[in-house]
């Protein structure tokens, strides 16, 4: 007779917590690395310089060059910046030997001699020495260096003397899982092995403790159902870091590191299982009960939702003590729900706690979405049980907080720094259009007083490499100058990041009624040509939203004011096709269009208007150059206009280090910028209001 061996919930549970350790610590030890929190190269052995970072630069973590899963990873910055990774040891070196990750991008390794610099780009599967052809290889590249050459792979590059080496991710992320340098002598005097680093920093632990727990739980539950739930956290371990790194920029997290949303996404993963336990286990739904009215039970009610209040109250930013009665409400609701389903108040109100401290852990904004979430959630796990004793009642509450599930999250994203993130406005870069609010301004000097107005991009006003010192970027520097010489200057500055002549144009109207400037410096020309995000231009753009309905816009500009609709927006927004043909936000016709338009609004409100070409390096200057020339032509042909070639006026000072990146200005830029800028402003303010049919010339 065969028998059918059956095992008991106590050997369930130890069965399972056995296999779910195994499987936790698997995916530990193989896929948590994007779980924990990297660890900086070694200082002593390498040097990082990051651009910028002496001008402030908000830290962003989760980029630039870390150790984490046995690889040195390179992540490119914002603002196509990108760090420079050299060794420590300034010796010559005479061999190097690089080898990546099969899952990683392309290293770019520069050797420098005097005169002289040599670059070799390296993907997992193929090298080259620019400008030449893709060679394909297996395992690491090696390159030798002797008698002034380089050589890859039997590939000659010239060299001019010994060479030192720079590392640099500078379009995608890199995985370096080995570095050696030799010297002359033959000595490798740095061997960089970051698998060995590696080892014990996997999240083992973690993973088996997890996995145990899920495991025991599921084992006791049981069914296909508790196969279903465990496909969430395992999906999410299973997540390849850079994924991490692609939602935090994709949804404007500049707040939350990779790892951070990974370790609360690996969280949101065990709610599904969490509910589905409490479900099997009964403990969802309180004692059935028809109990009379017990003052007791609403004393203890009430002084758990007082407490609550009164620690919400303390807690920094969202809706504060004014929301109190609404949120002394919500708290206190459950208790009508439980004497209409006749279950046990006291028992709900146990169950309810982790809703309470929600409350008081972060405030009513953030806090009431976690009360929702909760009872949500053990409604959905009591739902056969409530179904059966008091269906009605059952279903209003499960509608009723479906319903509050999403105010209670768009309130939650207001009551963080979500709320800045996910402004629909700020993420176009239009929010001057509406306000002729400055992001910068300063008076001096005697009345009346003479206003000066900046507009432009990101080196103009309110990027990163000033974040905590606006008074740095060039237009007060030119403020300061005018106000040393005792002039009477109202200095307003409207530059912001992404702004080009589009937007300029548009919300110049308004500025010039706003402020009644004598002169308007434009500092324009990368966002227009560099920008290339659409296969349309801002001008087409403008003309399909100017042709929508009234309706159409009203509910679009409805739907904008929701910082939850845009958040879910960034998301769902489709992946840019790297092949996908894009073109300029503001080709060379449409900025020369703006910039005319621009002209005869300066020139009839009496306004001088300046055209600043945008400073860059070397490499970016080509690709703007032809912005230049037709700023010159329009400053020959219009009256009113003046141009300032910025590449002639700062070549003296091109050494001192006039940029922190391709294109922004660093501090000693924007002095610089502010020395050659403030003697034509002199002159223009002195000469009084431009002719009218006349061209002007530069002071």
């Amino acid at each position: 007779m065969n028998r059918r061996l059956a095992l008991g919930p106590l050997s369930r549970a130890s069965v399972g917590a056995v296999a779910g350790a195994l499987l936790g610590g698997w995916l530990g030890l193989h896929h948590g690395a994007a779980f924990v929190v990297p660890d900086p190269l070694d200082p002593t052995r390498w040097s990082v310089l990051v651009p910028g970072l002496d001008e402030n630069v908000v830290s962003q973590r989760g980029r630039g060059t870390q150790v984490v899963g046995g690889a040195i990873v390179l992540t490119p910055h914002v603002f196509h910046r990108s760090d420079v990774v050299l060794p420590r040891d300034a010796r010559p070196i005479a061999a190097l030997s690089v080898e990546l990750a099969p899952d990683s991008g392309q290293l770019d390794v520069r050797l420098r001699s005097p005169g002289k610099i040599v670059e070799v780009q390296i993907r997992p599967d193929a090298w080259r020495s620019v400008p030449g052809a893709w060679t394909p290889h297996d395992g690491p590249v090696d390159v030798r260096i002797a008698d002034g050459e380089a050589r890859i792979g039997g590939v000659r590059a010239g060299l001019s003397g010994p060479a030192s080496v720079e590392l640099v991710a500078a379009r995608e992320r890199v995985r370096i899982r080995g570095v050696t340098l030799v010297d002359e002598a033959g000595e490798a005097f740095l061997v960089e092995d970051p698998g060995a680093a590696w080892e014990g920093r996997a999240p083992v632990g973690w993973g088996v403790i997890l996995g145990a727990l899920a495991g025991a739980g599921l084992a006791a539950a049981g069914g296909m159902g508790g196969l279903l739930v465990l496909a969430f956290p395992v999906a999410v371990a299973l997540t390849p870091p850079g994924t991490w790194l692609a939602l935090v920029e994709r949804l404007y997290l500049v707040r939350t590191t990779p790892w951070a949303l990974a370790q609360v996404v690996l969280a949101v993963a065990f709610v599904p299982m969490l509910v589905r336990l409490l479900a099997r286990s009964g403990l969802a739904v309180p004692a059935e009960r028809d109990h009379e009215r017990d003052p007791r039970v609403l004393f203890a009610w009430v002084g758990v939702a007082a407490l609550a209040a009164a620690f919400a109250g303390r807690v920094a930013g969202g809706p504060g003590w004014m929301f109190a009665p609404i949120g002394l409400g919500l708290l206190l609701a459950p208790l009508a729900f439980a004497r209409a389903a006749r279950v046990d108040a006291m028992g709900v109100l146990v169950r309810d706690v982790p809703a309470a401290l929600a409350v008081g852990m972060f405030g009513w904004g953030v806090g009431l979405l976690g009360v929702a979430a909760w009872r949500m959630g053990l409604l959905v796990a009591g739902a056969g049980v409530l179904l059966r004793r008091a269906p009605r009642v059952a279903a209003d509450a499960v509608f009723l907080l479906a319903l509050a599930l999403v105010p209670a999250a768009e309130l939650a994203a207001r009551s963080t720094w979500l709320d800045t993130a996910w402004d629909a406005a700020r993420l176009d870069g239009d929010q001057s259009w509406t306000s002729p609010a400055p992001f910068w301004d300063g008076e001096c000097g005697p009345a009346p007083r003479a206003t000066v107005t900046f507009a432009g991009g990101s080196s103009t006003g309110g990027a990163y490499q000033f974040h905590d010192d606006p008074a740095a970027f060039y237009p007060s520097r030119v403020h300061a100058r005018l106000c040393a010489e005792g002039r009477g200057i109202r200095t307003t500055n409207h530059g912001y990041g992404g702004r080009d002549s589009f937007t300029v144009s548009r919300s110049l109207p308004t500025i010039l009624a706003a402020h009644r400037p004598a002169v308007v410096v434009a500092y324009l020309g990368v966002n227009d040509l560099l920008t290339q995000e659409s296969p349309l231009t801002r001008a087409q753009r403008e003309a399909i939203e100017a042709g929508r309905s009234a309706a159409t816009r009203g509910l679009a500009a409805i739907g904008a004011r929701s910082r939850l609709l845009t958040g879910v927006a960034l998301l769902a927004r489709p992946p840019l096709d790297p092949d996908a043909a894009v073109v300029s936000d503001v080709p060379l016709a449409d900025a020369e269009a703006n910039l005319r338009r621009m002209a005869a609004g300066t020139l009839a409100a009496g306004t001088w208007l300046v055209l600043l070409p945008e400073y860059t390096d070397p490499e970016t200057r080509g690709r703007v150059s032809a912005y230049a020339n037709m700023e010159a032509r329009l400053a020959a042909e219009l009256p009113g206009i003046v141009f300032l070639d910025t590449f002639a006026a700062l070549a003296p000072f091109v050494p001192e280090g006039l940029l922190v990146d391709r294109n922004h200005l660093s501090r000693t830029g924007s002095e610089r910028l502010g020395e050659v800028l403030a003697p034509i402003l002199v002159g223009l303010l002195d000469a009084g209001p431009p002719p009218r049919a006349v061209s002007s010339a530069s002071p």
